[in-house]
């Protein structure tokens, strides 16, 4: 949602953010497109949306980190389900037929790969990011970003 949307019509919705280190999207994202700026990767965006709709339910939304999945995904799902007050399917949410999905969107073909060629999660990657000293300036400038929804997270 761009800056200085009117988010009244979300009010009534129920929200959960996804978060992400702020190197490994930066890396992903360099891995397609020659630059990155903040506005390109949306943590400042996503912070600003969480607490604007924190202040407008009253109450924070819940928030999972993706590396929290990879590394424990019924554990992190269940308590999602439950937050959320559903049942929570384990086995069509912890695995899923490989190719593409209908609702994958224009972008698919650029980033969703490794999903398509997948039935399941898999651990998180232990690659070491090197990042170049902009986009390392970058990665920490954003970090407090990450760091105050962070620490909302639902862990297993």
């Amino acid at each position: 949602m761009p800056d200085g949307c009117d988010m009244v019509w979300a009010e009534a919705l129920t929200h959960v953010f996804l978060i992400r280190s702020p190197a490994q999207v930066i890396a992903s994202y360099l891995n397609k497109m020659p630059a990155v700026n903040a506005a390109n990767i949306g943590i400042t965006r996503q912070l600003a949306l969480f607490e604007e709709l924190s202040d407008m339910q009253g109450k924070r939304p819940p928030v999972i980190d993706g590396a929290d999945v990879l590394r424990a995904p019924s554990s992190v799902l269940g308590k999602l389900c439950a937050e959320l007050k559903i049942d929570f399917p384990e086995k069509s949410m912890t695995q899923w037929p490989r190719g593409g999905r209908n609702s994958d969107g224009v972008w698919a073909s650029h980033w969703y790969q490794d999903v398509m060629a997948s039935t399941r999660f898999s651990a998180p990657r232990q690659a070491t990011l090197s990042l170049s000293g902009e986009a390392q300036a970058l990665a920490d400038a954003m970090a407090p970003y990450y760091q105050k929804m962070a620490r909302y997270r639902l862990t297993s």
